[in-house]
């Protein structure tokens, strides 16, 4: 923020509509995913840069469970990829999921080593 404006402690985004974006310029929807992988990359960092302390990343909701398995698995893959990358010593992780079952269903599949489920 320019101008001495105040910073916020806690910012949180929703990545929706990668796979839409995707699909408008005749890419397939896994091809979204990875930009909208970029774009929240460029976000993580500004975040870091401005000094805003926590950021809440809203990624996969319980409908996604309901896609193709191609894509799910290529949403786990960016996952990873993307929490290995980014990954520093002070930098905390943890799913929060609304239901356990879907926290569980996760975890089995992504298994995280850095990160913790919680509800």
């Amino acid at each position: 923020m320019s101008g001495g404006g105040l910073i916020p402690l806690h910012l949180a985004i929703v990545m929706d509509g990668n796979g839409r974006w995707a699909m408008r310029r005749g890419k397939p929807r896994t091809y979204g995913h990875q930009a909208g992988t970029e774009a929240a990359r460029k976000i993580v960092r500004a975040v870091a840069e401005r000094g805003i302390r926590h950021l809440t990343v809203y990624a996969f909701s319980s409908e996604n469970w309901s896609r193709p398995g191609h894509e799910v698995r290529r949403l786990m893959s960016l996952f990873r990829r993307a929490l290995d990358r980014e990954r520093t010593g002070s930098t905390k992780m943890a799913f929060v999921s609304i239901s356990s079952v879907t926290a569980k269903r996760f975890h089995a599949r992504f298994r995280p080593e850095c990160c913790a489920p919680s509800n």
